[in-house]
């Protein structure tokens, strides 16, 4: 029975002790004007109750009755120092109770780490100034046919737990967003990047195409070009530092087979033969959705390369080219790789109930300390 009493004593300390590590200047409250409003109704009924007592007299009372009371008898300096310790403490209790009701959190950043099997994929589209021109028999840019393009696949592949990251390029990469496997979030990433890439000091229109202007992604230096070079570089770079990451999981990833989708009018600066042989002996399989221009009428040499590498390219004008990407895709290896999950709110509700409670049993026991001070009328 003792062990058990001094357990819950420990437990209620740790409880305390913790709840005064918090960092209160750091505490979110979202619903304070719940708080506030509950706050003030009780303070009103108070001050109300207060009133009516003072105006109110009881029928039966009498200015003058009784028997004088003697000054021994009459409540002292200590117990009325306690009795306003308790009825402080309890409205320090009620004030918690009102501050949990705004349904505090702090931002907290948690990392919890899973591993999954799932397919490895970097997503690239291109936002060169070239995307501005119209895409063929449709009244539509292809920096607007390739976003539409992407987003289709991505609903293809809901639920199949990729492992994707995604970029924007035109004379320099652009990361958008780095490795993730949650689908909803990462659909949100792709459908709010900019189509096109410009400098500060460039048109948003091409001729009688405009593209809408909340579509364009004003980047400082940028000058609209198509460097596929650069962003495979740069996409090869990150397969390597994610297989270290991988790695020191204890996850190796060299052998099974990543891909890297890339989406493109192929209007390419240079063929980048050097970073395709790169990926292939990465084992990463890159693929090409092919953005095609109305004026191109053989397939371009950046295209023709990819084949040579290993990869395949899938023309837009083909009705069912993206079911063909998708099966592709779903075809390669899965792989076992940790994800970080983040948890990014830590609610603080029950910690400010269990204070107001503790409190409130304080304001008990210094109410019941007093009465042998006497608890008669001053």
């Amino acid at each position: 029975m003792l062990k058990r009493i001094w357990d819950t004593v420990l437990m209620i300390w740790e409880e305390i002790y913790d709840f005064l590590g918090i960092n209160f200047m750091e505490i979110h409250y979202p619903d304070i004007n719940f708080s506030i409003v509950a706050g003030l109704t009780l303070l009103s009924l108070f001050l109300v109750k207060i009133l009516w007592r003072r105006l109110k007299r009881d029928k039966n009372a009498q200015k003058h009755s009784g028997h004088e009371i003697s000054r021994y008898y009459l409540r002292g300096l200590i117990a009325m120092f306690l009795s306003a310790i308790s009825k402080g403490v309890f409205a320090l209790a009620v004030a918690g109770v009102l501050l949990a009701l705004a349904e505090p959190f702090l931002d907290q950043i948690r990392e919890d780490q899973k591993v999954i099997e799932s397919r490895v994929r970097v997503d690239v589209r291109d936002v060169s100034s070239s995307m501005k021109l119209f895409f063929p028999n449709v009244s539509k840019s292809k920096a607007q046919v390739a976003a539409e393009a992407h987003l289709e696949f991505l609903k293809m592949r809901e639920g199949k737990n990729d492992r994707v990251s995604f970029w924007i390029f035109a004379s320099y990469p652009h990361l958008i967003e780095d490795f993730i496997s949650d689908d909803a979030l990462y659909y949100q990433q792709v459908e709010d990047a900019p189509w096109l890439a410009q400098s500060m000091n460039m048109e948003s229109s091409f001729g009688s195409q405009v593209v809408p202007a909340e579509r364009y992604g004003a980047i400082s230096g940028e000058g609209g070009g198509t460097d596929i070079v650069l962003i495979l570089q740069a996409v090869i770079k990150q397969f390597d530092e994610d297989e270290k990451k991988l790695a020191k999981a204890g996850i190796n990833i060299r052998r099974i087979k990543r891909s890297v989708l890339v989406l493109t009018d192929a209007e390419v600066y240079a063929i980048p033969d050097n970073e395709l042989n790169g990926l292939q002996q990465r084992n990463i399989k890159p693929y090409v959705i092919w953005i095609k221009s109305s004026l191109v009428i053989s397939t371009p040499d950046f295209i023709s390369r990819v084949r040579a590498y290993g990869g395949e390219y899938f023309d837009v004008t083909d009705e069912n080219s993206l079911a063909r990407a998708y099966e592709s895709i779903d075809k390669l290896e899965t792989a076992k790789v940790v994800i970080t999950r983040k948890s990014f709110q830590l609610p603080l509700f029950q910690n400010f109930i269990f204070m107001a409670i503790v409190i409130m049993f304080v304001a008990v026991f210094v109410a019941l300390l007093i009465e042998p001070f006497g608890v008669y009328p001053e």
